[in-house]
């Protein structure tokens, strides 16, 4: 029942618990290396061609005595250089056909297919580890180990095959990451044990952009210029201070384990967000009435005070400080995590186990050096101080005999107020840093490519404000999980799984700077059909002087049910396999995976239940199996016989999922004239562009199947030593998997206001809506051979 020890925490949705290889009194290592060349790939569907690409990976790993049964080493070493060039290519297929009347059409047509190539990208990425275990005594242990990272990758920003983003839009991505750990283990008795263990860890991580800003968004089309959340000098400069101590306890039929962990985090970071200007389009004709950046021969639409202004909005971050260069948007804080726990697994009978756990934690946030007098959330974060989660496991071995067993675990987890948010919270107060949103009709909105050199003033300009809400708290999710195993015959079991978790005060934001609405709008469809009236808003922000006021809410719920039905076989007569089939549901209402704030993410802001629906992570249907099978020939008579068909192992991984959800959006501003607050959106509030008389995710993207396959053959060479040959297939049969769809539903054709002031929007099909845009990402992809060869000794 170790899932729901009591042990581990600081994270809501699950843990990864690494178990590092030690040196022995025998010297023993291994040296490798690992390719992978275009020569043996196929091609990406959506590139016209292949590319060169190529990824090398060697190194050593080697471990053994220094003193024998007292002082042992051991150490790796693991170096990949590769070569994977992207493709760009408009998020949405229809893009270059969409209508075009500007008169700059021609010319930036040319200048979007000029972006449609290969863009060069490498990455060159060094691991090493050294490891040192001490044996003082028979009853104390000491163990010093040291990792060792750097990561450098010229357009390495973005990551996938297929970009929507030129490479004015990427730049150079680079870590520097180190750890070092002390650990002394002793056995205070035959019934007691103790662990006491140090961190300290460094991470650097800093990224710098190909181009100036600003950076350009066209809806369906391609990104150019500086990414809006570049340059990043240090994104973090981390250094971490850990201090864990474990007490182990034996008493009769009860085993008891209690510790406790501080983790203290300086984190630096510097980034103003947006700081180059960042102007978004709604299409093709939109950027093409202003002319795209760089377009050669284009004419901007002579349009009296909207020319050059045919942006859907336009944001630019300053830092109010004064700091400019690489020191614009910095921010220094520390984070303390003191966390402390107790578990008894108690064996009530020689056939039945409880688990009982508590844990408690503690999230010591920095409080605000400068804060927003205007704003009192901008001057102190509360502290959650009741986040105590308990854990309660049992097994029960049904009848005695080792082939039927019941689990059954119920635990309560939390997760972290993220470092990036909390970043954002010091800074976005309209003292330290100030992003001010404009829309063309905002007065004193900037011609399309212009800047603003220092923070705007006049009546348009007011800065957005981000904080969190006064009783924010840290995620929570309480897992279950119910299990029945039967051994049907040796080394063969099966076993049936209900899984259950749901997610409470989960992240979210939105605007509050809106007033309730009080007028209605109707979607007319391209059929003629009429929708339901939905709320509009309209008028002036109820608090003059700022834009956007976005809080943070701890207010969003989550569920998730799955069913597991599972057939383990154990290795045996050469063959091990495992199959699973999971049917699960998940729904929420507006969880996201976003880590710093967020704008403004409702479709309206005063009612989040019409938020409810499927979530973002509802996979319906999922089947994996893997095998390994080791063919062993022990009854041939020939030598030669068995020398060449024993040493061979086959393996493979089989994974068939349903598609992913999918969300239709409203692409598009309405006019003036219908009196929106914000024109970015269908109903005025600056928010969520989703279809608002369909439910989010409620269409579904193309299935997912792959097969991996791995063939592996040992070639003894002395006693002792050894060749290892591998060849590896990832997607053996090529299956076309698409990763990512058009989302945009409907465009906005026209806007406007009838006789009896109800706001009208007339929508035309997009038809690239649910097109597949790419068959790839930094996991996934088209079939790729991989050769290998590994020296044992």
């Amino acid at each position: 029942m170790s899932n729901f020890s009591a042990e581990f925490g600081r994270a809501a949705g699950g843990t990864v618990n690494a178990v590092t290889r030690s040196g022995t009194n025998e010297f023993h290592g291994e040296a490798f290396y690992f390719l992978r060349d275009d020569a043996i790939m196929a091609r990406e569907p959506f590139q016209p061609l292949k590319p060169e690409e190529r990824r090398q990976q060697f190194g050593f790993s080697l471990g053994g005595p220094f003193i024998k049964d007292k002082l042992f080493y051991f150490g790796t070493y693991d170096q990949q250089v590769r070569n994977f060039p992207y493709f760009v290519t408009p998020s949405s297929p229809a893009f270059l056909a969409s209508p075009c009347t500007a008169p700059g059409c021609a010319a930036t047509i040319q200048f979007f297919q000029s972006l449609m190539r290969f863009v060069p990208r490498k990455a060159h990425n060094n691991v090493a580890f050294y490891k040192v275990d001490w044996v003082i005594s028979p009853r104390h242990t000491f163990t010093g180990q040291y990792n060792w990272h750097r990561w450098r990758s010229p357009n390495g920003i973005r990551t996938a095959p297929i970009q929507f983003a030129a490479e004015s839009d990427n730049g150079f991505d680079g870590v520097k990451t180190d750890v070092l750990l002390f650990r002394l283990s002793s056995a205070l008795s035959s019934t007691l044990a103790q662990e006491l263990r140090f961190q300290y860890g460094r991470d650097f991580e800093f990224q710098r952009p190909n181009a100036p800003g600003p950076s350009t968004t066209v809806t369906g089309g391609i990104s150019f210029g500086m990414p809006n959340f570049l340059p990043r000098p240090a994104f973090p400069n981390e250094k971490r201070f850990q201090w864990v101590y474990n007490l182990s306890l034996i008493r009769g039929r009860h085993s008891v384990k209690a510790g406790l962990d501080i983790n203290y985090v300086r984190d630096l970071q510097i980034n103003l967000f947006q700081g180059g200007g960042v102007y978004s389009y709604d299409g093709l004709n939109q950027i093409a009435q202003d002319c795209p950046k760089g377009a050669v021969g284009c004419v901007p639409l002579d349009d009296g005070p909207r020319t050059r202004r045919h942006y859907r909005s336009y944001v630019q971050a300053f830092d109010l400080r004064g700091l400019t260069g690489d020191q614009a948007g910095r921010v220094f804080f520390a984070t303390t995590d003191y966390n402390v726990y107790v578990q008894d697994r108690y064996r009530l009978h020689s056939h039945l186990t409880l688990d009982l756990g508590l844990r408690y934690e503690f999230q010591k946030l920095p409080q605000p050096e400068i804060g927003n007098p205007a704003f009192p959330q901008t001057e102190r974060f509360n502290q959650d101080t009741n986040n105590l989660g308990p854990r309660v496991g049992i097994a029960w071995d049904i009848g005695g005999r080792h082939t039927t067993v019941l689990r059954a675990g119920y635990g309560l987890y939390y997760g972290r107020t993220s470092n990036s948010a909390i970043a954002n919270a010091l800074t976005n107060n309209g003292k330290i840093l100030a992003s001010f949103f404009f829309t063309p009709t905002t007065p004193g909105a900037p011609q399309y490519p212009d800047v603003f050199s220092a923070p705007p003033a006049g009546p348009g300009s007011a800065p957005d404000i981000q904080f969190f809400s006064s009783d924010y708290v840290r995620p929570l999710v309480h897992m279950v999980e119910l299990s029945l195993e039967r051994e049907i015959v040796r080394d063969l079991s099966v076993s049936a799984s209900y899984l259950f978790s749901r997610g409470q005060r989960l992240p979210s934001f939105r605007d509050l700077n809106l007033n309730p609405p009080r007028e209605r709008v109707v979607f007319i469809l391209p059929d003629g059909t009429v929708t339901p009236p939905f709320p509009f808003f309209t008028g002036p922000r109820p608090v003059a002087g700022v834009g956007r006021i976005i809080i943070s809410e701890s207010v969003v719920n989550s569920s998730y049910h799955a069913f597991v039905l599972q057939v383990t076989q154990r290795m045996r007569h050469g063959v091990q396999f495992n199959a699973n089939l999971t049917i699960a549901k998940a729904i929420d209402d507006g969880q996201t995976s976003q880590t710093f704030f967020g704008g403004n993410q409702l479709f309206n802001t005063f009612d989040r239940r019409s938020e409810r629906a499927l979530s973002n992570f509802d996979i319906r249907k999922r089947f994996v199996t893997s095998f390994v099978w080791e063919p062993r020939w022990h009854g041939l008579q020939s030598p030669a016989a068995r020398a060449v068909l024993n040493g061979w192992r086959f393996s493979g991984i089989l994974t068939a999922s349903d598609g992913v959800p999918v969300t239709g959006v409203i692409s598009g501003s309405l006019s003036a004239a219908t009196g929106a607050t914000v024109t970015a959106s269908p109903n005025g509030s600056g928010g969520s562009t989703r279809v608002p008389f369909l439910a989010r995710n409620s269409f579904r993207g193309s299935g997912f199947a792959n097969v991996d396959f791995r063939i592996a053959r040992d070639i003894k060479v002395t006693e002792g030593t050894r060749f290892e040959i591998i060849w590896e297939a990832f997607n053996l049969f090529n299956r076309v998997n698409f990763t990512s769809f058009s989302t945009i539903q409907y465009r906005i054709a026209s806007s406007g206001v009838d006789p009896a002031g109800v706001r009208q929007v007339r929508l035309v099909s997009d038809p690239g809506f649910l097109q597949p845009r790419a068959a790839s990402t930094t996991l996934w992809g088209p079939r790729e051979f991989q050769l290998a060869i590994k020296f044992h000794w």
